[in-house]
């Protein structure tokens, strides 16, 4: 035996509870602590205003949050908004109100659960969501530029824009290169011009040790975050990257730079590991490891992870993960010895090698890494319907990857909008390509033991 099987076996006997079992210490942590922090978060939204609190609507792609918190102003994301009114199955009410506003069909059911949550009074299954005193825009997402806008319209509140320019190129693109230093030239001047805003609204003025304080707490959850992930390649997976994994990004995007984001990670850590410890996965037979590419339809969450689970099939891994948490598992971490300066090379490091990882090629190779790294036995692509700048070149990628030996599924439903969702399809879908991993399995020589 090993030495570091002696001190598995070790921790396992001096841990073991008088029934014999293994008493554990951490377990519910990702859950609980996630819906803790939610739930004050919303009541932080509802009594905003008369606590005297400056609110900015944010994006969770792209944003930027640690600068508006060196403001001390209140980060609010439409997009959790409008998922979270998908998952207390409310958000249907609010895209319908918008369509007959006038809203095409065809616009993306994030934006449309949001304008039918402003034309409801901005009551929300979750509480009151408070008016913004500033909207920040991005380009990271080309629809944030006209949602931007509708809020703007609907709201008159101050409307901030940082371009970020797509990047040129995935190799010389970093400090120095003449395309990098040009780009990241005009970032900054966007930047300085956020902040004139902000002092204006609130009437302070920037403090860039403030901001290095929040990039340094961004930088110790960024530690636990990547730590978090890279343990899913464990088999059996701790988490389970639909559930589990998309929860805890929820936690890393909307509330990283404060400590209870670092507390709550820090916990998330330990649960993971005293899994591993313990081999105990994720509580569901696992017969098949696969990546999802795209988020499940939030009104029919459970339903959509369950259809996967009854088969033995995980998501171990979920490109969400990674295309919306900023880069942080792809190792960017804050300079605070210049800390404006390192936030414009977030915006350019972090944030636009997502966007330009939604072109054909630059998605297609972190997939094939994905699969390798986390042991993956296929791909299921997530064509959302009201999604085009996401789910375009699904199939495409479908085809390549199966032309590498890696299967790949594909199905369609959308985001909130849960007339797209049908059951009985998805689940025919999910079987025969379960069934066609079987039989992969099956003949293979090389076949992995579960």
């Amino acid at each position: 035996m090993s030495e570091k099987e002696k001190g598995a076996s070790m921790s396992v006997r001096d841990s073991n509870g008088s029934d014999g079992k293994p008493e554990l210490r951490y377990q519910g942590a990702a859950r609980q602590g996630m819906q803790e922090l939610f739930d004050d978060w919303y009541e932080e939204m509802g009594h905003a205003k008369e606590r005297g609190r400056y609110v900015v609507y944010n994006w969770i792609a792209g944003n930027l949050r640690e600068l508006f918190l060196a403001f001390d102003m209140l980060n609010v994301y439409p997009e959790i908004n409008s998922l979270q009114s998908g998952v207390k199955k409310q958000s249907l009410k609010y895209i319908i109100a918008a369509e007959e506003y006038g809203y095409s069909p065809d616009v993306c059911a994030y934006v449309k659960a949001d304008v039918g949550l402003i034309l409801a009074g901005m009551k929300h299954p979750r509480g009151k969501i408070p008016p913004p005193d500033l909207i920040f825009n991005n380009s990271f997402c080309n629809t944030f530029i006209k949602w931007s806008e509708t809020l703007q319209r609907f709201h008159g509140a101050a409307l901030a824009t940082v371009d970020m320019p797509g990047r040129p190129k995935m190799i010389d693109y970093k400090p120095g290169d003449e395309e990098y230093d040009n780009q990241k030239r005009y970032v900054l001047r966007q930047l300085q011009e956020v902040i004139a805003v902000c002092e204006r609204i609130t009437g302070r003025k920037f403090d860039p040790d403030k901001l290095a304080e929040v990039e340094a707490e961004s930088n110790k959850a960024a530690d636990l975050y990547t730590k978090i992930i890279a343990i899913n390649s464990h088999v059996p997976a701790p988490f389970e990257a639909m559930l589990d994994g998309l929860n805890i990004l929820g936690v890393m995007n909307a509330m990283r730079g404060t400590e209870k984001c670092t507390s709550y990670m820090d916990a998330v850590l330990r649960e993971m590991e005293e899994r591993v410890e313990f081999g105990l996965g994720c509580g569901i037979e696992e017969k098949f490891r696969l990546i999802l590419d795209g988020t499940p339809c939030w009104p029919y969450m459970r339903k959509f992870a369950e259809i996967f689970h009854v088969k033995g099939a995980i998501i171990i891994y979920a490109s969400y993960l990674s295309a919306t948490s900023g880069g942080w598992d792809g190792g960017f971490r804050f300079d605070t010895s210049r800390p404006l300066d390192s936030l414009a090379d977030f915006a350019l490091l972090a944030n636009t090698p997502q966007a330009a990882a939604t072109t054909l090629l630059h998605r297609l190779e972190p997939m094939r890494e994905w699969a390798v790294r986390f042991q993956a036995e296929g791909v299921v692509f997530h064509s959302v319907k009201s999604c085009r700048l996401y789910s375009g070149g699904m199939a495409d990628y479908r085809e390549w990857l199966q032309s590498d030996g890696i299967p790949a599924l594909m199905i369609e439903s959308d985001i909130v909008d849960p007339r797209y969702f049908s059951e009985a399809q998805v689940k025919n879908r999910v079987e025969a390509f379960l069934e066609s991993l079987e039989q992969k399995k099956f003949f293979s020589p090389a076949a992995p033991a579960r």
